[in-house]
């Protein structure tokens, strides 16, 4: 079921490749991503959130939901499902960043009760 929502969201349009994220940077329920781009994302994912969520913290804003990274190759949207698991993908250049940040928000409600 779990594989099911993240394969429909890296089958989007504009959505290179999407995946489960675990706080200890394991990837899970993989779909569209190119094997080189693993490692690089299980490894630097989880302080990307940490980071987010510690500036947060000092700015007195709440608990992160959402971080997106911006490139010169796109956008990098990680999400958070439950507290050590986050939902992450890549977007194509030139993707609705606001059409599939709608997307990874449902995902992300159809994937929570899965992780209960």
């Amino acid at each position: 079921m779990q594989g099911g929502i993240v394969a429909g969201l890296a089958d989007s349009a504009g959505v290179k490749w999407a995946a489960l994220l675990s706080d200890e940077g394991f990837l899970t329920e993989v779909a569209g991503a190119p094997a080189a781009s693993l490692e690089a994302v299980g490894s630097v994912g989880p302080s990307f959130k940490e980071a987010a969520a510690g500036l947060l913290a000092n700015w007195q804003e709440g608990s992160l939901e959402r971080t997106t990274i911006l490139t010169e190759q796109g956008v990098v949207i990680i999400q958070v499902v439950t507290g050590d698991t986050s939902l992450i993908c890549q977007l194509e250049e030139g993707a609705n960043l606001g059409h599939i940040r709608k997307m990874v928000d449902e995902c992300c409600k159809l994937l929570r009760p899965l992780f209960e």
